[in-house]
Parts: structure tokens; C-alpha cells; sequence
């Protein structure tokens, strides 16, 4: 995938988009986040066309669990201070890392993210998480 202008913005708009949308990792990053102890902190997310499988931060309520259709819960990884738990831990998702105020987050990322997850090797990674629950 190409490189992306990585950002560290915490101005209201950015914050709201941790409210309302999941940041989606790569595979990669969600076998960190596993590693890291997160996997209880993850829910299994989707693309519908064409349907693709993944695994993401959760919504606050919504952890080890699959996704409601329009969650109205923020990101399980949302601190009080408004800020990212996983940003300083260099576990923050790609699609959070380049999100900002300026360009927010566009269906071409998610696009992309979610074709990375439509291997064997994603596709292992989700099923593997899932066989854990």
C-alpha cells in the first residue's frame, strides 16, 4: 500500500471520528494488538461489497464481539482525556494514524485495508480470533 501522510491530531473533529467509527488495522497490526493482550478489546467488523471479514478496535461494548450495524458507542481504546490508549504504544491502527480534521477518513482507505484482509492470511487471523471466544 502506498505511504500515507500519518497525523497526531486531537482537535474535536478528529476526536469525534473515535467516537462514531472504528479505525481498521491492517492484518498485521491486529496480530500486534493480539500479541499485545488487546484480542479481548477487538470485535470482527465487516466490508459489505464485496464481503470481506476483519478484525478492529471494538465499540465500548461491543468487545470480543461482532459489530451492531450502526454502533453509537466510541472506541474501546478512547481515554476520558479524549486521547488513543494505543497511540504511544505505536499500536494505533493505520486507518487512525492517517486520519485528520483536514482530509477525514475516506472509503479509499477502507477499501484498501479491508483488500489486505482478504487473504489467507487475514482471513486465518479472523478465524483464529474467533475459535478464541
Amino acid at each position: 500500500m502506498e505511504k500515507y501522510q500519518e497525523t497526531e491530531c486531537s482537535c474535536p473533529k478528529c476526536v469525534d471520528m473515535c467516537r462514531r467509527r472504528m479505525c481498521w488495522p491492517t492484518p498485521e497490526e491486529a496480530k500486534k494488538l493480539i500479541k499485545g493482550g488487546y484480542a479481548d478489546r477487538l470485535m470482527r467488523d465487516w466490508l459489505d461489497e464485496p464481503y470481506i471479514e476483519l478484525l478492529t478496535p471494538a465499540n465500548k461494548g461491543y468487545e470480543g464481539r461482532t459489530v451492531a450495524f450502526l454502533p453509537e458507542t466510541p472506541c474501546t481504546f478512547l481515554t476520558e482525556a479524549n486521547l488513543c490508549e494505543l497511540h504511544d504504544l505505536k499500536l494505533k491502527p493505520l486507518e487512525g494514524r492517517v486520519a485528520s480534521c483536514k482530509d477525514l477518513l475516506t472509503a479509499e482507505i477502507h477499501k484498501k485495508i479491508a483488500r489486505m484482509w482478504q487473504t489467507t492470511k487475514g482471513e486465518q487471523i479472523v478465524s483464529k480470533w474467533l475459535n478464541s471466544r
